[in-house]
């Protein structure tokens, strides 16, 4: 593992470049030129896009950090200081990600900027973001699976409480799952007709995928929230319940109309 990439030298002091927090900033710079091209194919300013990267990124942490410091609040009760000290560590992904989306219909409220075709244009972003981070998440060491024998366990640092025990690499599971997903988005949103329907259509796979992945997860192992289950699986079925009556809602309000790549040919003809 390689929770520390290099070290870059300074007169006072050697600076520490962490693999894990490196993979987020290549995962956030590498969607937000995704999120750009394809803003550009539909005529959007991508004025808007910057501002609401900008607005995410700031949400998206104080969510990881929430979700993380209120299921483990007696971790900060007597030290309230200490939360917002988030290079410590203890972030969590699902959090992170309602965070997003909570900053994100913020913006576009006050912008009063149609839901729809931003969150769509995300839909395919959001998991390649995530499934890089879950590299990180490997290269770290954390985030690790139960024990097994399977022929491709390994062996996570013990700094990070794995034991000498050989495990199930999950972080590697979730970020092939997660690329899945993302190529299933890019060619799930080129198609849709109804704006809004694909960040609920990943809604759906990301909570899937989250949901199956508690299953393996060690530190999940101990976890008992909604129904007896973890933190991840119980906020998974929150997020798909949201999703649901997004669903429902689109459908009911929203007529069909140009797919993104009808969109774009016409642009093009025109």
């Amino acid at each position: 593992m390689y929770p520390i990439l290099f070290n870059i030298p300074t007169p006072w002091a050697s600076i520490p470049v962490f693999s894990y927090g490196t993979m987020i900033a290549i995962g956030f710079l590498l969607t937000f030129f995704y999120v750009c091209w394809l803003a550009g194919k539909r005529g959007i300013d991508d004025e808007h896009i910057t501002d609401i990267y900008l607005v995410i990124i700031l949400t998206s942490i104080v969510g990881a950090r929430a979700n993380y410091v209120v299921a483990n609040w007696s971790e900060y009760a007597n030290d309230l200081a200490s939360i917002p000290k988030v290079w410590q560590g203890g972030m969590v992904y699902l959090g992170g990600f309602i965070g997003a989306m909570l900053g994100g219909l913020g913006y576009l409220t006050l912008r009063r900027l149609p839901y729809g075709p931003y969150y769509d244009m995300f839909s395919p972003a959001v998991p390649f973001a995530c499934a890089l981070g879950r590299v990180g998440c490997f290269l770290n060491g954390c985030c690790y699976g139960v024990a097994c024998s399977l022929p491709w366990a390994m062996h996570f640092p013990a700094r990070t409480g794995a034991g000498p025990e050989l495990r199930h690499p999950t972080q590697i599971y979730e970020m092939l799952m997660l690329f899945g997903i993302t190529a299933f988005m890019h060619w799930y949103y080129m198609r849709n007709r109804r704006p809004g329907l694909a960040m609920v259509m990943f809604v759906y796979l990301y909570s899937l995928d989250r949901f199956i992945i508690e299953f393996f997860r060690a530190e999940s192992t101990y976890e008992h929230y909604l129904f007896g289950l973890t933190l991840g699986q119980s906020t998974s079925i929150l997020c798909v319940a949201v999703a649901a009556v997004a669903h429902l809602w689109i459908v009911k309000r929203t007529a069909p109309g140009l797919t993104p790549r009808e969109i774009e040919a016409k642009s093009r003809a025109a």
